[in-house]
């Protein structure tokens, strides 16, 4: 199946969107783009390689990061696994949800600068660091999944905010299941979806992180 042909675009952007960097000292890697002849998404712990045939996306051609160096081949053999499956032997690992309040800093009015007694010019304000707001997390009573607890799934650690990744691209792609073409504790776990190659990272399982077992 060419997966590519059965995936709208704008799905097909929800699904790299997934993948993109959040950090802004490595801005490569904070917005898909063009390589080697696929489309591509990546924040060096997960990736995604999209074959353009009848994808309808458009992203400029980026040279750096080269991920090609870091594709694995594939195992001799595949193993297909039910998404559903996964999701309902996932044990949820729940924490406190927060929602972030901002008041305006009331020396500075929210500018976060001002005047300077002795000279007249602006400065920044002392009480709020010249930020002008003050930030504070406050509980909103309700539980949520831990983006970052660890998780062994068929004996290879990860976080589960990458694992969910794969998960929520089977989601968009509206597919029950994805094969593992290649199962590894110490490099790139690669899957497919179709003709879409996901790459995660897996996570050094040791005696001091706090595991959950997929018992899958």
């Amino acid at each position: 199946m060419n997966t590519t042909t059965t995936i709208k675009t704008e799905d097909l952007k929800k699904m790299l969107n997934l993948f993109v960097g959040t950090d802004e000292l490595r801005p490569d890697l904070c917005k898909p783009f063009f390589q080697k002849g696929n489309f591509i998404a990546t924040d060096a712990y997960t990736l995604i390689l999209i074959p353009p045939e009848g994808t309808g996306l458009h992203f400029p051609e980026q040279e750096k990061p080269n991920v090609y160096n870091s594709i694995p081949p594939n195992d001799k053999e595949s193993r297909e696994i039910n998404i559903h499956r996964l999701i309902e032997k996932l044990p949820p690992v729940l924490i406190d949800e927060y929602r972030t309040e901002e008041t305006k800093c009331s020396e500075c009015k929210g500018k976060g600068e001002v005047e300077c007694d002795h000279c007249g010019q602006d400065t920044d304000c002392e009480d709020c660091n010249g930020i002008g707001v003050f930030t504070k997390n406050i509980p909103t009573g309700k539980k949520i999944q831990d983006e970052e607890a660890f998780y062994t799934f068929l004996g290879v650690g990860y976080k589960y905010r990458y694992l969910n990744r794969l998960i929520e691209a089977c989601k968009i792609a509206k597919t029950d299941t994805i094969q593992q073409v290649r199962l590894a504790e110490n490099s790139a776990n690669v899957f497919m979806l179709g003709n879409i190659k996901i790459l995660i990272m897996p996570l050094v399982i040791n005696s001091e992180s706090e595991y959950h077992v997929i018992e899958y």
